[in-house]
């Protein structure tokens, strides 16, 4: 049987290592620009990596549509003035394209909806043509594949009064070609997708069928897959959802209720986590969000709480502290095996982080894990420190030894510790250093085989 830490135990472990929870909590904060583009809703926005700049095209403000195009260098937004450009148009769909460096801009509606495709290599659009292409609609979910180096579109609707669509569409960088997945997701507008870089999933979320919608797919490249769980948003159209290595994240939308949405949930391969915040952008639909890699960030602007009136030109950001697990050093053989410690999983608030042991002696041997605060020092012990000083080989010491967890090893000299991490954001970016020793008289003249060491940041 593994040996398991309860959350209210974890907690305290956490606390005690890494000093107590962190005064500088992980939030959204509301970014103070000097410019910004006026206030709107169903705009388009894309985030170009190479350029390090955020772009927004178009939107709409009460019957105002609009074709203006702003970049935000991370600091400031600045109106661009290129010679060519998209007509005005609202829920057009934008993409980076990593492979090609440029942004795709696809679709919309003015009086009609559109169906043509741009291209901003960030200081002019371009019109692309292609043989074959998507029809005219607005509000499509579209997001680059790097498995297939291809932007995916799916659904969308055709003009106001007009109908849903479920076709999924691939742009190479040069023309459009429609695929035939099986059993595809039900037509809809407003669903917000985005692509896990980490699982190689695109998690599509809700949207307009009739009605607002609440059921989660996910596409692999080839074919859409539905993901049931019971916990989960409420339904809702017109969300955000950015895709992190590892998590999606989604924010807002608009409900079955008529109203407006300002909550923050996580998706990973076991389902949606609502993350309570300590502070967070009005609730708002139709507003963009993206992923600043350069800053480990997550962009959000403008929107609405109830349209035509209602309607922000605020940018807001949400620092990404990512769940990561990584193993370091090497470890000192026992009489049997070279002991390792490692890990199925990353410590993600709310979820477990498994820690396996093997390479110890059999027969329920009782072992000591050790957790620490640091890989640098143990007080004013500078760290790694080779344990040949007190008589034990070539074993070394990683982490600072703070507290000291007992574990038994199973007939095949292996354990299992679970810390059960809390659904406290307080501990988003806290680390987590470990180490194991187990008891081999015959390893060397102390009887003490020691593993590898690793390095756990809680995060998202």
């Amino acid at each position: 049987m593994p040996t398991t830490i309860k959350t209210v135990s974890t907690l305290v472990l956490l606390a005690a290592v890494t000093g107590g929870v962190s005064s500088q909590s992980v939030t959204w904060s509301q970014i103070s620009t000097k410019t910004a583009p006026p206030a709107r809703a169903f705009h388009a926005m894309a985030y170009d990596a190479a350029r390090d700049r955020v772009v927004v095209f178009g939107g709409r403000t009460g019957s105002t549509h609009m074709d203006d195009t702003w970049e935000f260098d991370g600091t400031n937004w600045s109106e661009m003035k290129p010679t060519k450009s998209p007509a005005k148009r609202f829920d057009a769909r934008m993409v980076y394209d990593p492979i090609r460096k440029r942004i795709i801009l696809f679709g919309g509606q003015d009086k009609d909806a559109y169906g043509d495709t741009w291209e901003w290599d960030g200081s002019n659009w371009t019109p692309r043509t292609s043989a074959t292409s998507p029809s005219r609609r607005r509000a499509s979910s579209m997001f680059f594949d790097p498995k297939l180096g291809k932007i995916v579109l799916f659904g969308g609707r055709s003009a106001i009064g007009g109908f849903n669509y479920n076709d999924t569409w691939t742009w190479d960088g040069s023309k459009w070609a429609e695929l035939s997945p099986k059993s595809p997701p039900a037509a809809r507008m407003g669903a917000p997708v985005d692509y896990d870089v980490k699982r190689g999933r695109a998690v599509m979320f809700g949207g307009w069928s009739g009605s607002e919608r609440g059921d989660t797919w996910e596409w692999d490249g080839s074919k859409w897959t539905e993901f049931t769980t019971t916990v989960r948003p409420d339904d809702r159209n017109d969300a955000s959802i950015v895709g992190l290595p590892g998590v999606a994240v989604l924010f807002g939308g608009f409900g079955s209720n008529r109203k407006p949405r300002g909550d923050t949930w996580t998706f990973d391969e076991k389902g949606w986590m609502q993350i309570k915040l300590p502070k967070s952008p009005a609730a708002r639909y139709s507003h963009r969000a993206v992923y600043d890699s350069k800053r480990e960030r997550i962009l959000l602007f403008a929107g609405s709480n109830n349209f035509p009136s209602g309607l922000f030109n605020d940018t807001w950001s949400l620092p990404v502290r990512l769940a990561t697990f990584k193993t370091f050093g090497k470890g000192c053989a026992s009489s049997t095996a070279l002991p390792t410690i490692s890990s199925t999983t990353v410590p993600r608030l709310g979820q477990s982080l498994e820690l396996h042991l093997k390479g110890f002696l059999p027969k329920a041997q009782i072992g000591q894990l050790i957790l620490g605060a640091s890989d640098k020092t143990w007080g004013t012990i500078p760290l790694p420190l080779p344990l040949s000083v007190i008589n034990m080989g070539n074993c070394v010491l990683f982490v600072s030894i703070d507290i000291v967890h007992p574990i038994a090893t199973d007939p095949q000299g292996n354990a299992q510790t679970i810390f059960k991490v809390p659904l406290d954001t307080s501990f988003l970016g806290a680390v987590l250093f470990g180490q194991a020793v187990g008891p081999d008289a015959k390893a060397n003249t102390l009887g003490l085989a020691t593993t590898n060491a690793f390095k756990a940041v809680v995060g998202l």
